[in-house]
């Protein structure tokens, strides 16, 4: 599964600024004192959801940061395989890690 980053940051951004917060009122999960139902069918659906506001944003800046990472890692890979002096067997390996294998 492909995870759109742009697109879920743009979902958290629009979202209900967090931290959520649960609690149970007359047989109700709400998500805040005075606020419509959190529309979740069970207390582990709600926790899920009050979790995800917090957990979703972190996990998209993490990927993002994984993604800037391997992208300077491939440029440092690019520099590397143009040494003259190179064993050929690294310059494939190199080639093969700048594909996206191992």
């Amino acid at each position: 599964m492909t995870l759109d980053l742009k697109a879920l940051r743009e979902l958290c951004e629009r979202a209900t600024p967090g931290p959520w917060t649960l609690y149970f009122d007359d047989g109700h999960w709400l998500e805040r004192p005075g606020t419509t139902d959190l529309c979740a069918h069970t207390n582990t659906d709600a926790r899920f959801i009050a979790a995800a506001r917090s957990a979703l944003p972190a996990l998209i800046d993490l990927v993002a940061a994984k993604d800037a990472e391997i992208e300077r890692l491939r440029e440092v890979l690019r520099d590397v395989k143009d040494y003259d002096d190179l064993p050929y067997a690294w310059i494939d390996y190199i080639n093969t890690a700048l594909k996206g294998g191992t």
